[in-house]
């Protein structure tokens, strides 16, 4: 399988879907846009980078840039000896994980089988990552952890969410904060909470 050129890969980062995310109304969301546009780069090349999109507000544009992300992953072809095919990404809300993993532990399900189907994709995504409102959540908190161990230091990995680091490390334990940081370093731990909130800006408009 043959990794397209870089120029092939520009060209679709620099468009769609990222031009959906307005990055003029602060400093801090040029630079969002831009790391992200970056860490979507890596990913295509398989590249095991982290980045973590965080703000202890609302409206800021995290779970936007992921999905750009996403889209931009799933846009990029790539030739094969059997025609052209697509990278593998996924994208999944950490609500919809944690509530997937309580299902199988409510019907005596085997986890691994749903572990190993998110690991099938070259990259993943986890999307608006939290501690609180989810039943049996140590348990199921455990199962993100196994997810997290056998993805950190292999795949490229981006987490959103509304905790800062600080918290965000304590929730993960030490040692999944070590390996995710390692992915990560200072460059990729992106402080998105002084973006002004879109949805009041758009409200605004409406007044």
């Amino acid at each position: 399988m043959k990794t397209p050129s870089d120029s092939v890969i520009d060209s679709v980062v620099e468009l769609d879907p990222f031009d959906t995310y307005n990055a003029s109304v602060h400093p801090d969301a040029a630079n969002a846009l831009r790391v992200v546009k970056d860490w979507t780069r890596y990913a295509y090349r398989g590249q095991p980078r982290g980045l973590l999109l965080w703000s202890q507000g609302y409206g800021c544009g995290k779970s936007h840039l992921a999905r750009c992300a996403y889209l931009a992953l799933s846009a990029i072809p790539q030739k094969t000896e059997w025609g052209i095919k697509h990278r593998s990404a996924q994208i999944i809300r950490a609500t919809d994980f944690f509530t997937a993993i309580t299902d199988c532990y409510a019907k005596d399900e085997p986890i691994k089988p749903y572990l190993n189907e998110l690991l099938r994709n070259a990259a993943l995504i986890v999307d608006d990552y939290k501690t609180d409102g989810y039943k049996n959540i140590e348990w199921t908190q455990e199962q993100f952890f196994k997810l997290l161990d056998r993805l950190c230091e292999s795949k490229p990995l981006l987490i959103t969410t509304n905790l800062n680091p600080e918290q965000f490390q304590v929730a993960i334990g030490g040692r999944n904060w070590s390996r995710f940081y390692g992915m990560t370093g200072d460059k990729g731990i992106i402080n998105m909470s002084k973006i002004p909130d879109y949805r009041k800006r758009k409200a605004a408009q409406w007044n």
